[in-house]
């Protein structure tokens, strides 16, 4: 059994996990070398892009005063229907001067839920506003790109955004792969990777070297794995199918897109680089291992 592209891609014959990291990311300054072939995987890392979708800020707690009408002494005897109906006039501390002292007595869960609510709300409001913010990673609409990684027979780059600039030639450079090689790949492409690909080629005013074919199946441009191993049931995570099938990330099982913003925000690129990398050398794994057993 073969595949059109075996003479490109043929699996590789040091496994994954014993593969050296790349070098330490740095900013490129000039598209790199593109050979033509006939495929190249690809993977892109996002965050929110800040510069349209700001990041939320905390807001400062509002410190609000004891009630001097209130006896606390006296109102932990009330039934907790009562006591409910009083504690939003309270303060920080008096919410919980009066938790402790319940807590030490009666020790009702209508209380301490009551006032506990009370005490994180603040808390927990923005918490969800912040997580909301931070999924804008993953919105084809409200993301930026700070990660490309490209896996090919014989070829492969890594490059970091840490700016527009960056990330302007970050885009040219896979554009120009999706010229020069018959076909792209990866996983989960047509729904995410080729999506954020346009709509930040549109935001900054790039230019395609050629309009791409999205439909789910039987492109002549693009092979999505996702797609290719889950045509007609619930689709596993990229690291969930290697785990199954032996492909050891070098980055590790745990790392995930969603603990990219940690990282920008630590300013660790070169963490980024070595997991943008990753993605794609197991993309890339996981390509040739598939191509021995099903036509693409």
């Amino acid at each position: 059994m073969s595949s059109i592209f075996d003479e490109l891609d043929e699996p590789a014959p040091v496994a994954v996990a014993d593969q050296e990291p790349q070098p330490e990311a740095a900013a490129v300054q000039q598209l790199p070398d593109v050979p033509r072939g006939n495929l190249f995987v690809f993977d892109l890392e996002t965050v929110p892009d800040e510069s349209r979708f700001p990041r939320p800020v905390k807001p400062e707690p509002v410190v609000k005063p004891d009630a001097t009408d209130v006896d606390l002494s006296d109102l932990i005897k009330g039934t907790v229907k009562q006591i409910e109906k009083v504690l939003p006039i309270l303060s920080i501390r008096q919410l919980e001067e009066l938790r402790s002292v319940e807590q030490a007595g009666k020790n009702r869960d209508g209380v301490l839920s009551a006032i506990q609510s009370l005490l994180a709300n603040d808390d927990s409001a923005f918490a969800a506003e912040y997580q909301a913010w931070r999924n804008l990673s993953f919105n084809v609409f409200a993301c930026r790109i700070v990660a490309l990684g490209i896996e090919a027979k014989g070829h492969s780059v890594t490059m970091i955004a840490k700016n527009e600039d960056e990330e302007r030639l970050l885009i040219e450079t896979l554009w120009k792969h999706i010229d020069r090689y018959v076909m792209r790949c990866g996983y989960n492409i047509t729904a995410f990777d080729d999506a954020v690909l346009m709509f930040r080629s549109m935001q900054l005013g790039i230019d395609p070297t050629k309009k791409l074919e999205r439909k789910k199946f039987a492109t002549k441009q693009s092979l999505d794995l996702m797609t290719a191993l889950f045509p007609a049931s619930q689709a596993m995570k990229l690291k969930e199918v290697c785990r199954f099938m032996g492909i050891v990330p070098l980055a590790g099982y745990e790392m995930s897109g969603d603990k990219v913003l940690d990282l920008v925000d630590a300013g660790d690129w070169d963490g980024i680089a070595n997991y943008v990398h990753s993605d794609a050398v197991i993309e890339f794994e996981l390509y040739n291992r598939l191509s021995q057993y099903q036509v693409f």
